[in-house]
């Protein structure tokens, strides 16, 4: 391999390097500075760097999981997969494979002058046709003009035109627009597949049932896949490019990607997004700087992504008073309450710490308050990273950001990255709105939830006032001045803020009810489905959902009334002015009666076959009291004026939601006004709502308990299989002491028999030279 290939991605001995390093499989160096260090052979051999034994078998390519390599071999499909992938993000609509580099790697080899058998080696084939029936380009090859005038021959325009083949667009569609998204949702194919998915929930009984239904689903979630890219493959065929704007590099036209948003999270890739593209050798200081960088990234991942203004000290949390550990989760045991920081800078041990879910969360806070603490006010500047300690100065700050409008945010979600908000929400209302002071149109949002429902508070304020812009014809604009786009509807301005600014729709089952005629917010989240309300006079009934006044239906005439009561009852909309839109709202969030009938089954005096009754204000019992067919024209006409506003169609409650209404409503009183019975009605569904929210929030704590619970579980269950190997290598080496001990014992056993021996000739010695008249002193 060449060592001296640039630019430095290109170069094939940088990722191989980087992977033996990071997994120390050399017997003799284990840094990049040793090995480089290595001097030249002078003849040209080559030095044989040898790897351990226990490394040998270990795979080269391995599934890197969002925590590092996971020692599993990366199978053949998935690395193909990732590689066509990549291509699509780099702008290649067609899928580039891993044959695709092999054929451009045979065709080179062909031009540079290689022979057939070489090129056959090389290849790895054993038919010579291989090459030119699979292989080869289609396209011609000989430079007809130039060999003919005997000029130089010309390959610049044979390689043009075969990279016509790939289609690159520097701004190529990678996820469908909302718009088709939801028009694929719409699909009958797409809703059976849905339905069938659903229903398989409540089909599995037994585990072999069970198995089943999860093959099936599998299946029904490949076929759902299939069909979103299939509607994406044609999108990005369709999508134009204007060369003109293609390349253009300002924040709007061109948004920043994912990357380029959470990049700053993670300085390794930050880096290497820049180093890689130097025309630097490997042995360079850019060169070692990416090794080193590559090397990293090919051991264990951080957990979590801290701000660069919000580092852990030393493993802990960086104020002072509190100190929690953050890095690894132990148990729930509460903290002390000392502090932990010593005067000299150092720190006491402590036995608790924080899951790596909630650790960015909780320095933010912690910091946030000690500063609040300290100042009296605190805030942190996402975009910045920047903390500003005084309201004055903050006020400034967001001013700055205001009077640069090309600075400011085009997505405007919260985007986290390694559990840690990489940018925080805005609303683009607020954002562009000058009436609105700097720091409420700068508020940062970090709680989606929260988030979502301000948006869509403003888009419900559209809403409200969209009726007379019907009328006027007037298109409606995004708030972010810097669109240009006019849409005819609400719904097309919301698919244009998913697409461009990263603002979600919310869903009718997901949103924040506001009254309509105070716009205070009464709940947040899923509304809830009333199946068996508590009301005799709306029940699960009296859903309208088109004002009455645009029925084409006039006239007096019997038919007519009967068209309009039965339009009451399949789902027109009366005025809710007259009964109370906030209690309508609140009963029936969707609006339909769910009840269809052929207009000459509708009948003023209803029997016991009937699925519905009526709903009568006082003083119009008159008009039901007889057949439609008898009643006058002064009659018929007082009824169609009526509709919705003396009376209603509802469902006729069944004998549960009876007794429930007689269990809540016991203090109805037979005379009571219509009114009166709303007001009513509202204090009992303000009593049913808070009972539910109380509920729900208990059942949101439990659920959180017990996630946290099974984390700590988990994490306990990792540090006894770690203990458990820890005390393993402890009887190893206890074992290994034991049998050095038992050796040491034998050994100055061996040594005592000796030196008895040498004592005992020392003594023999001694006598014999006293016995001469010399005296011979031994030391003892």
């Amino acid at each position: 391999m060449y060592e001296d290939m640039t630019p430095l991605f290109a170069n094939p001995v940088l990722p191989l390097l980087a992977i033996a390093l990071a997994d120390r499989v050399f017997k003799d160096y284990t840094t990049f500075e040793e090995i480089f260090a290595i001097p030249p052979p002078a003849d040209g051999s080559l030095h044989h760097l040898e790897i351990h034994e226990d490394k040998q078998d270990l795979p080269f390519f391995r599934v890197i999981s969002c925590s590092g390599p996971t020692g599993k071999i990366q199978s053949a499909s998935s690395f193909s997969s990732r590689l066509v992938g990549l291509g699509h993000r780099a702008g290649y609509r067609e899928n580039i494979t891993v044959h695709d580099i092999r054929r451009e790697a045979l065709i080179k080899a062909d031009d540079n002058g290689y022979s057939i058998a070489e090129r056959m080696k090389f290849g790895g084939h054993k038919n010579p046709n291989t090459f030119s029936e699979s292989y080869m380009s289609q396209m011609s090859t000989v430079d007809g003009q130039s060999s003919y005038w005997g000029r130089e021959r010309r390959t610049i325009h044979i390689d043009i035109f075969r990279g016509l083949s790939l289609h690159h667009h520097p701004q190529l569609l990678q996820s469908l627009p909302a718009k088709l998204q939801a028009d694929l949702e719409s699909r009958p194919d797409f809703v059976a597949l849905n339905n069938e998915t659903e229903s398989l929930n409540a089909k599995a009984v037994t585990d072999d049932e069970q198995r089943r239904a999860q093959e099936r689903r599998s299946e029904l979630y490949w076929q759902r896949r299939q069909l979103l890219v299939t509607e994406l493959r044609k999108c990005q065929k369709n999508q134009p490019l204007n060369l003109a704007s293609a390349h253009e590099t300002d924040s709007f036209t061109c948004p920043p990607t994912y990357f380029d948003r959470v990049r700053f999270l993670d300085p390794p890739r930050d880096r290497l997004a820049s180093s890689l593209f130097l025309n630097a050798p490997l042995r360079s200081e850019e060169g070692r700087a990416s090794l080193h960088d590559l090397i990293a990234l090919c051991k264990e991942n951080p957990e979590v992504g801290y701000r660069p203004s919000l580092q852990p000290k030393m493993g802990h949390c960086p104020v002072a008073k509190c100190g929690l550990r953050m890095d690894r989760f132990v148990s729930a045991v509460p903290r002390p309450a000392s502090r932990i920081w010593n005067a000299d800078g150092s720190f006491s041990p402590i036995t608790n710490s924080i899951s790596s879910s909630r650790r960015w969360n909780h320095i933010y806070k912690c910091y946030q308050e000690d500063l609040k603490g300290k100042y009296g006010f605190a805030q942190l500047c996402f975009q910045c990273d920047e903390w500003i300690t005084a309201k004055a100065e903050w006020q400034d700050h967001c001013q700055r950001h205001l009077d640069k409008p090309e600075t400011l945010p085009v997505q405007c979600d919260i985007l986290t990255y390694r559990r840690t908000i990489a940018s925080a929400g805005f609303c683009h209302f607020c954002l562009f709105d000058p009436n609105k002071p700097a720091t409420e149109r700068m508020h940062q949002w970090v709680h989606s939830q929260t988030w979502t429902d301000h948006v869509n508070v403003h888009f419900q304020e559209l809403k409200l006032g969209r009726s007379s812009e019907q009328e006027g014809g007037k298109a409606l604009e995004c708030p972010d001045p810097r669109c240009v786009e006019a849409f005819d509807s609400i719904q097309n301005l919301q698919f244009h803020c998913q697409d461009i600014h990263c603002i979600p729709t919310v869903r009718e089952t997901r949103r924040t009810w506001q009254d309509a005629k105070t716009g205070g917010r009464i709940g947040r989240g899923k509304r809830p489905r009333w199946r068996d309300c508590c009301s005799p006079g709306f029940g699960e009934s009296y859903n309208p959902a088109k004002p009455l006044d645009s029925s084409p239906l006039k006239g007096n005439t019997p038919l007519a009334t009967e068209r309009a009561m039965d339009e009451t009852m399949t789902g027109t909309e009366m005025p809710a002015s007259s009964i109370g839109s906030d209690i309508l709202e609140k009963i029936d969030p969707y609006n339909r009666l769910k009840i269809l009938i052929e207009p000459s089954q509708v009948r003023l005096k209803t029997n016991s076959d009937d699925p519905y009754i009526w709903e009568i204000m006082e003083g119009k019992e008159q008009l039901f009291s007889r057949n439609m067919s008898d009643l006058s024209i002064g009659a018929l006409k007082e009824l169609c004026e009526g509709i919705g506003k003396t009376f209603a169609a509802i469902r006729k409650p069944s004998t549960r939601l009876l007794q429930a209404q007689e269990n809540c409503l016991h203090s109805f009183k037979p005379e009571a006004s219509f009114t009166v019975k709303i007001n009513e009605l509202e204090e009992c569904i303000a009593r049913l709502t808070n009972e539910l929210g109380i509920w729900r929030g208990q059942a949101a704590l439990e659920s959180e308990m017990k996630l946290q619970a099974e984390e700590e579980v988990d994490q306990l269950r990792r540090a006894i299989q770690e203990a458990q190997k820890d005390n393993q290598k402890l009887e190893q080496h206890i074992q290994e002491w034991e049998i050095i001990v038992g050796q040491s014992r034998s050994s100055t056993r061996k040594y005592s028999r000796g030196i008895s021996k040498i004592w005992a000739v020392l003594e023999e010695l001694k006598s014999e030279i006293s016995a001469d008249g010399h005296v011979l002193e031994i030391p003892k």
